[in-house]
């Protein structure tokens, strides 16, 4: 079968979605959806989809009930196609794709193959937490190989868990040498019971006695407990006739009270404060009117009172105005002083720049002198142009002067130099012995670092603990390799934390015991709580007793030592019969202990239970610590074995072994390194000694005593220096020479240019130093200068024109602001001779911020008179609400006038306590009348003289207190008789118990021998169908899922092998690639989840080989898988997909990345 497609068409939060899968034969199918995107609705779809929908469901959320819908394409594989709907229902759930025609659910099982909703869901899904309960299962199980092909197989988990439930619940029920299971006890029991049976017997004649003294006293007893009745009910009768005098006294007090109050009718609870609020509400408004009237008339006479000047207040704009020229004037005259004090600066400085230009004229006749714009611009420039070629001339004269020099003093220098000698051959030789570098400090370096290494080497050597070879023996040596070191150190750490947790385990059951024990005693301090054992051991003792009583009533001859063993358990008794008795006591008071004190009784029954379930525990810890030690010493022989090798002591930890190995290492390094320091010496004093030679050769009888190779480079460089340093210096001075030859006649034609051009500017400059009063040769920086003055001269005459101007302006605006001030003060009626202008101008502007003063009181008062006339208004509306509320009030409690509402407040209020108190005295007459008319029982208390029922009530109390001694005495009688009796039918009574107790026992153990049959049964059929299972799929399974677990650990591991554990049965052990087997503990959680998701996946190939293919779901499997992991796992399961579709649902986008 394949899903062609899934049409979610109304379930969880779905609204018609269809999930294509036709694509590929099969096909690995991975979907995708975020968390909450109803990934698990879909999944449940699924089985709602084959299987139906079941009563109660979680994905009817979104969707009403009876409107959830789900349907789908298969495809048989025969090739068939199959569409249909399946809806919540009752009957006719199957509907074909147009949801209307019914479809017969046989059409569909031909599909499913006979597939049931428990063997699709185990064997043809998994998810993420049924992976991770199997891995833990794997990691529990001991690698049993058969168990772990059953439960792939299957696609259980738990298989371990419901084989141990099966032997817990066996075990329950019976153990071989057991004592407290079901069935153990049961078979005690039912001994017990039938040996009690036969030891009861029975004594008629004493019976009979017993029983008519018992009739009897019952009898009178019974007559005694009615004349008791009558007694107290008379007695109840008066009490509740004294009972009732007071409340009916009180009740006719009430019904005067009342009386007297007559038709005042009663008002409601918060009448009196209604009325109280309306009345203060009434007064405040009242109160507040006066205050209002009072404010308006005070107001209104203060603003008639108020007369602003109009003339004023309509001019404010325009002395504003002044106020704000006012300002501007008067900063103007301020700065009239400063322009004026400026302007006479700049007149003084004319003058004197004048006197300086030495020109004899007034300030008015300066102007005439004054330079067109263009004429300073020609000067400045002719200046510049001047001053060029008088500096050219300078300059090569003194050029000229300077190299004629220099030419001479190198021609000299160069006759004086020496010859060069012939170097080449030297040249050679040392670039030859430069190649290698400093050799002589090379060698040094290297002689220093070998005496160094092989110092350390030695002493590295001496440090090596339990070492007595060479170096040499040591670099041979061969160790183990770290995954050894890790596996014995995995070995050890592992035994110490199985021996840690055993004698924890220990320990705490030793503290269960203690505090258990604690706790027995504890109850036994409190008084000692018999048990079972004590009851038995106590009739047991009882009847021994009494066969001796018997045979001594019979006649028959009694032993007197038995007598008197038995008499001897009690110690305040001297005869056979006082010591029977104290016999029967004491076995009636356990058991009656027993019954009272049972909770003790279980507890102290279930602590000693638990005491001696910790004690066995004990017993199989120290079995298995005695295993777990007997493993360490064979880890230790292991160990020891692989530590031989090495040829040191033996007793070292893994910790010392691997740090002695790092040692070594150390060692062996500095070995390598001494052998490597050697290997470069050799080359090195060759090359030396072949530099030394070619350069003493080149040297010939310059090189003197040089013996090292140093000394012979630094001679030859010294040579080679000073040659070099000749012949660049005689290169050098014949350039200069010809440099300077080119240099003097450079200059020498500049000299001449120069010349001619300073002529020519001679013939332009005259007139104008003329125009400015200076000698036609002049010298530029001094025409500069007169340039300057004259140019400053301009600007201090402009300076002085603009000072002018603005000081008349300044007059100008202060002559208007005057008159403008006196016409204002004549229009509004200020006195204009008294003050300046300025002062007029304030007077102005505070005689407009008096007027505007008055004016804006008035305003206020304006505004304050219309918020006490809202005030008025609003004080007489509250007036007008209260009096109405008042009218209301006193039409309710039916007066005339508000003034009488309290006196019928006061007056109702007292109607309504005599009511309330009435009718509680009523209800109190109504319980002691018992059901009485009241009125009869009242008026029968009336009648009664108190004091006589007083004295009738006491006369009655004796009478009743003396026929209860009486029934006491009887009571007494009764329990004698009743006693007596229960000693005698008790046996026969017990013998009765004791068959039906051995019923009960034999009913218990026909239930349980079934159960316990059924259980055995069940496991051993379990453990058989996993035998067979094994037997039959173990060879192809274990091959494929060997090579699907190699490639699911990326191989860490290279496949799987069974092996025995000794005990003749099969585990299954992972082989890494260095061939070493690694059993399910050994592993690591990753790898116990894709050791069962191989033989999953391994299994079900098998059964696809000879079955139909059916679509196998995973749910987000491989949320603990890396990368690596999880591609392979992707990878196997799109092998899978080849024979069966394959549908994988995920919340997680890298997977779906990794399957693409």
């Amino acid at each position: 079968m394949k899903i062609l497609n899934l049409n979610l068409k109304a379930v969880g939060p779905f609204i018609d979605v269809v999930l294509d899968f036709s694509r590929g034969n099969h096909g690995l199918h991975v979907i995708l959806g975020a968390n909450e995107a109803g990934k698990s609705s879909s999944l449940r779809a699924l089985s709602y989809l084959f299987f139906g929908f079941p009563h109660r469901i979680t994905d009817s959320f979104v969707h009403q009930p009876e409107k959830l819908r789900v349907g789908a394409s298969l495809q048989h594989h025969d090739g068939s196609v199959f569409e249909f709907i399946r809806r919540k229902a009752t009957k006719n759930e199957l509907r074909a794709g147009d949801d209307s025609t019914i479809i017969e659910p046989g059409v569909l099982q031909r599909f499913l193959g006979g597939l049931d909703p428990e063997s699709f869901h185990h064997r043809f899904g998994i998810d993420h937490g049924r992976l991770r309960m199997a891995s833990e299962e794997i990691r529990t199980g001991k690698g049993y190989f058969g168990e772990m092909l059953f439960s792939a197989g299957a696609g259980l988990a738990g298989l371990r868990q419901v084989q141990q439930i099966l032997l817990d619940r066996s075990g329950e029920l019976f153990k071989p040498r057991g004592q407290n299971q079901r069935i153990n006890a049961a078979l005690s029991g039912l001994r017990d019971a039938q040996t009690s049976q036969k030891e009861y017997q029975l004594s008629n004649e004493e019976w009979r006695k017993h029983r008519e003294s018992l009739n009897q006293a019952e009898e009178k007893a019974h007559e005694l407990s009615t004349q008791l009745a009558g007694l107290r009910a008379e007695q109840n009768r008066l009490n509740r006739l004294r009972d009732a005098v007071i409340p009916v006294s009180r009740r006719r007090r009430l019904l005067e009270e009342q009386k007297f109050l007559g038709d005042t009718p009663r008002l409601r609870d918060d009448f009196g404060g209604e009325a109280r609020r309306a009345m203060d509400a009434s007064l405040l408004a009242d109160r507040a009117i006066a205050q209002a009237e009072q404010a308006v008339n005070d107001l209104t006479a203060q603003q008639e009172r108020l007369h602003p000047a109009a003339d004023v207040l309509s001019a404010g704009d325009e002395i504003e105005a002044l106020q704000q020229r006012l300002g501007a004037v008067e900063k103007a005259a301020r700065d009239r002083i400063e322009r004026d004090k400026l302007k006479n600066d700049k007149e003084h400085r004319a003058r004197q720049i004048l006197r300086e230009l030495c020109w004899p004229i007034d300030l008015e006749q300066a102007e005439s002198r004054r330079l067109r714009a263009d004429e300073a611009k020609i000067i400045r420039a002719l200046g510049q142009q001047y001053a060029k070629p008088r500096g050219q001339l300078d300059e090569t004269n003194a050029a000229i002067a300077r190299q004629t020099e220099h030419i001479a003093d190198s021609k000299r220098e160069l006759a004086s130099l020496p010859e060069v000698p012939e170097i080449s051959g030297l040249r050679r030789a040392l670039r030859a012995a430069r190649k290698g570098g400093d050799l002589d400090a090379q060698l040094e370096k290297l002689r220093s670092e070998l005496a160094k290494s092989e110092k350390k080497l030695g002493l590295a050597l001496a440090q090596l603990i339990g070492w007595e070879g060479s170096a040499d023996e040591l670099l041979r040596l061969s160790v183990p390799s770290k995954e050894t070191l890790d596996h014995f150190e995995e070995r050890f750490q592992k035994w110490e934390r199985q021996r840690e947790r055993l004698a924890e385990s220990r320990e705490k059951a030793h503290e269960s015991i203690r505090n258990l024990e604690s706790q027995v005693k504890a109850i036994e301090h409190a008084g000692v709580v018999p048990l079972e054992a004590d009851l038995d051991g106590a009739r047991k003792l009882r009847d021994q007793g009494w066969r001796l009583v018997r045979q001594s009533w019979q006649g028959e001859s009694i032993e007197e030592a038995q007598a008197r063993s038995f008499v001897e358990h009690f110690e305040r008794t001297r005869s056979l019969a006082d010591a029977y008795e104290e016999s029967v006591r004491d076995a009636d008071s356990i058991g009656d202990r027993l019954r009272r004190e049972s909770a003790n009784v279980a507890r102290k029954a279930q602590w000693i239970s638990e005491i001696q379930h910790h004690r066995e525990a004990i017993q199989s810890l120290d079995g298995d610590l005695s295993e777990v030690d007997q493993e360490r010493q064979r880890i230790e022989a292991d160990w020891k074995t692989l530590t031989s090798f090495l040829k040191i002591p033996t007793g070292r930890s893994v910790g010392e072994v691997r740090a002695w190995l790092r040692d070594r290492d150390q060692v062996v390094q500095l070995a390598e390194k001494v052998q490597e320091v050697r290997d470069q010496l050799g080359p090195i004093e060759a090359a030396r000694t072949s530099s030394i030679n070619a350069l003493q050769i080149a040297l010939g009888e310059r090189a003197g005593g040089s013996t090292t190779l140093a000394d012979c480079i630094e001679h030859a460089e010294d040579l080679i220096l000073e040659a070099d340093r000749i012949i660049k210096r005689r290169d050098g001075l014949e350039a200069a020479i010809k440099a300077a030859n080119a240099e003097l006649a450079t200059a020498q034609h500049s000299r001449k240019a120069a010349q001619v051009e300073l002529d020519e500017l001679r013939q332009k400059w005259a007139p104008l130093m003329k125009r400015i009063g200076l000698e036609p040769d002049a010298d530029p920086l001094q025409a500069e200068e007169v340039l300057a003055r004259i140019q400053e001269l301009e600007t201090v005459l402009r300076d002085h024109a603009g000072f002018a101007v603005r000081i008349k302006g300044i007059d100008r605006d202060e002559a208007d602001f005057q008159a403008a001030v006196a016409e204002m003060a004549t229009r509004v009626g200020l006195n204009p001779a008294s003050d300046s202008a300025y002062d007029q101008a304030r007077a102005l502007a505070l005689l407009l911020r008096d007027e505007r003063a008055v004016e804006l009181n008035r305003a206020n008062l304006s505004k304050q008179i219309r918020e006490e006339q809202a005030k008025l208004a609003s004080a007489t509306e509250e007036r007008e609400a209260a009096r109405s509320i008042l009218n209301r009030l006193c039409r309710e409690a039916g007066c005339s006038s508000p003034d009488d509402l309290a006196e019928l407040e006061t007056r109702s209020r007292s109607r309504a306590r005599i009511e309330d108190e009435l009718r509680a005295c009523e209800e109190q007459l109504l319980i002691a009348a018992a059901g009485e008319d009241l009125r009869a029982f009242s008026a029968e208390v009336e009648c009664l003289d108190p004091d006589e029922l007083s004295a009738t009530l006491g006369q009655l109390g004796d009478r009743v207190g003396e026929l209860e001694h009486q029934r006491e005495e009887m009571n007494r009688t009764i329990g004698a008789e009743r006693a007596a009796l229960a000693r005698m039918d008790g046996q026969d009574q017990r013998s009765a118990q004791a068959a039906e107790t051995a019923q009960a026992f034999l009913a218990q153990l026909q239930s349980d021998v079934a159960r316990f049959a059924a259980i055995r049964l069940s496991s051993t059929v379990l453990q058989r169908a996993v035998e067979r299972y094994r037997e039959k799929s173990q060879g192809p399974i274990l091959d494929r899922s060997s090579a699907l677990f190699a490639e699911l650990t990326g191989g860490s591991f290279r496949g799987l092998q069974v092996d025995e554990d000794g005990n003749g049965r099969l585990i299954l052990k992972g082989v890494r690639p260095d061939g070493r087997h690694v059993g399910v503990e050994g592993m690591s959680e990753g790898s116990h989840d894709q050791l069962y998701l191989a033989l999953r996946l391994a299994s079900l190939e098998t059964w696809l080989d000879d079955n139909a293919p059916v679509p196998f779901v995973v749910d987000d499997i491989l949320m603990s898988f890396d990368d690596r992991r999880s591609t392979a796992a992707l990878r196997a399961l799109a092998d899978l997909s080849k024979k069966t579709q394959v549908l994988f649902f995920t919340n997680h986008r890298r997977l779906a990345e990794l399957a693409v």
